[in-house]
């Protein structure tokens, strides 16, 4: 029988997100559930540069890139509040794992998609999927952290 993968055809997700996150654990097996194609990398050791980081973040308010749980913002050492775009890029490249995440990037003939957090109606949207049945059986919200809320960006 020939079965033909979810979604667009030729499309490729690209998910940048901490490997010991459980929350990005839960959200990467939802994609691949659904049959999406899909290539994982660390957000950590992930060159970041200003420059590829402002797609995945433009849509949102400048305090909205960072990871309100990393632990200098806990700890009240960085003001996300505190810094215009471009000083936010800066800082956010020269430390990961103050950016929210995930950072995906969709790839496919309608262009390429950036989004910064994992917002499941505008990716099933996007993609052609559905994570209905997925979250049926595991049970668990895929945005049961609220620093996971997302927005896009589309070239």
């Amino acid at each position: 029988m020939n079965r033909e993968r979810p979604g667009r055809k030729g499309q490729v997700l690209h998910f940048y997100g901490k490997p010991v996150c459980q929350t990005n654990r839960h959200q990467l097996a939802l994609l691949r559930k659904a049959g999406v194609e899909m290539k994982v990398h660390d957000l950590l050791t992930t060159d970041w540069t200003p420059q590829t980081l402002q797609p995945y973040l433009s849509a949102r308010p400048v305090h909205e890139w960072f990871n309100p749980s990393a632990v200098a913002i806990k700890q009240g050492d960085i003001d996300p509040y505190a810094f215009d775009a471009e000083q936010a890029l800066i800082i956010l490249s020269n430390d990961a794992a103050l950016i929210r995440r995930p950072l995906i990037r969709i790839e496919d003939t309608a262009g390429i998609t950036h989004t910064c957090g994992f917002d499941r109606a505008a990716l099933e949207a996007r993609l052609g999927v559905s994570f209905e049945k997925e979250l049926r059986e595991t049970e668990k919200d895929d945005e049961a952290c609220s620093h996971n809320a997302a927005s896009s960006h589309t070239e």
